[in-house]
């Protein structure tokens, strides 16, 4: 395939604030006239850092990376990884994405850049190597935080492996430029005298104000700020209720910008005291307002916590396991924010035919039944129970088991004409074990008066 891209930028979708920046910064840069056009590593040295791609955020399915997003990674020589601790974690797509360029650009150069955290729990995985003596080595790379290269630094750094030129004398090329572009500056605001020194003034105070918002956006500080809000409204609500010896335990789960303002939102297993119940304990969502943060809704007992790129009233779905079938196949529970209520709710079940979700490109999806339909439907003694449905001509596999006694039926798939239905419940250890399955609609019938 042709090359369209410069680069590939791969990062996760909570930095995506950060990916923006660095993508102006390439977009806009010009090479020094001087180097322009002189040998490099990959031929001439170009005029341009880019165009750079950086079409992508976090896909809720394999198939979808594997095809429109692997056009856009086939068509770039270069893939610039954006290292953060959030990039590093498991769910991230961007080691998919590291592992999906190597494939398809053997012969192409990754380039790290470093926007938060320390190495190596900064670097996705991919990156990662061990040596004969089985020690852990990190890639080398451009270093944004103010310990390691500074911004200005950073990005000239990159930018010398994007366009194949020698980093010092790319540096001092720009180094150079940056100084008559000061002295050109200087001249000019001299001539304008007292105004122009009050003009530098005001300058220099808007550059500070916008490194200070700058500041505020990285992850690691909105995580610092949320933390402080959410201990503080833990240790308030425990004293209200007379408990101040109480315990505030909790663990973030997932951080990404939900509602699209740019600023990161929280879900936070939350297991202070007075939380939790017999069934266990919830996750609760905030959303960010400001610098302040709002409760906007709970996920009850669910594990594997992440992001659904399907949109409602604006903001992204989420999604949650929490019932398994006899083969150990999780139901997904999808939760989409109501505007009116101004929270998240239970949206529907999907379930993906195995384990992960990340991997389900058609799931079954069934749409939750109201309470009313819930009373008014049973499934018919001696029905023939299904633990994995196939997709169709529908070959399900039936399971010989009996009827519970209580099965409540919850979600229906109307295409594939089946029900989805609770059929045990448990409490082991203080954890709810509850499972499902699934039966035919022909099984399905008016509940006795």
């Amino acid at each position: 395939m042709a090359e369209r891209y410069r680069a590939f930028l791969s990062y996760r979708s909570s930095d995506k604030a950060l990916a923006s920046r660095i993508f102006d910064r390439l977009e806009r840069w010009r090479t020094p006239r001087g180097l322009v056009g002189q040998a490099g590593r990959f031929g001439p040295i170009p005029p341009r850092a880019g165009p750079i791609c950086r079409d992508r955020e976090e896909f809720p399915t394999a198939a979808y990376v594997d095809t429109v997003i692997a056009e856009k990674i086939a068509a770039s020589r270069h893939l610039i990884v954006l290292c953060t601790p959030a990039a590093a974690e498991a769910d991230s797509w961007v080691a998919r994405e590291i592992e999906l360029f190597r494939k398809l650009r053997p012969s192409g150069e990754i380039h790290a850049i470093i926007g938060a955290g320390a190495p190596p729990d900064c670097f996705p995985a991919p990156l990662l190597r061990r040596d004969a003596q089985g020690r852990l080595q990190a890639p080398l790379a451009a270093d944004l935080r103010k310990e390691g290269d500074g911004r200005e630094r950073a990005i000239v750094k990159l930018i010398a492996g994007l366009i194949g030129a020698e980093f010092d004398l790319l540096w001092r090329r720009e180094q150079r430029r940056r100084a008559r572009t000061l002295a050109a500056w200087a001249a000019a605001l001299a001539a304008l005298g007292a105004g122009g020194f009050l003009f530098v003034q005001l300058q220099e105070r808007r550059i500070e104000t916008r490194e200070r918002q700058i500041e505020a956006l990285q992850p690691e500080v909105q995580e610092a700020n949320f933390r402080r809000f959410f201990e503080a409204a833990m240790r308030k609500d425990l004293d209200a209720a007379g408990v101040n010896d109480g315990r505030i335990d909790y663990r973030i789960v997932l951080s990404a910008d939900l509602n699209g303002d740019g600023r990161l939102d929280f879900l936070v297993y939350n297991s202070s005291t007075n939380v939790c119940g017999s069934g266990g304990c919830y996750i609760e969502i905030y959303l960010s307002a400001g610098e302040a943060y709002i409760p906007a809704g709970s996920m009850f007992a669910a594990t594997n916590v992440r992001t659904l790129n399907e949109r409602s009233s604006g903001h992204l779905g989420l999604v949650g396991e929490r019932w398994s079938n006899l083969s150990g196949h999780p139901l997904h529970h999808v939760y989409a924010y109501d505007a009116e209520a101004g929270m998240y709710g239970e949206a529907g079940y999907w379930y993906c035919e195995g384990f992960n979700f990340e991997g389900c490109a058609n799931p079954l999806r069934f749409e939750p039944l109201a309470p009313e339909a819930e009373s008014g439907l049973s499934v018919r003694p001696g029905a023939q129970w299904i633990d994995v449905p196939a997709r169709p001509p529908r070959e399900a596999a039936a399971v010989a088991r009996p009827t519970p006694e209580a099965p409540m039926l919850i979600g229906v798939d109307r295409d594939a004409d089946l029900y989805v239905a609770l059929t045990g419940r448990s409490v082991s250890g203080g954890v709810l074990d509850e499972t499902f399955g699934f039966v035919s609609g022909a099984d399905v019938v008016a509940a006795a008066p």
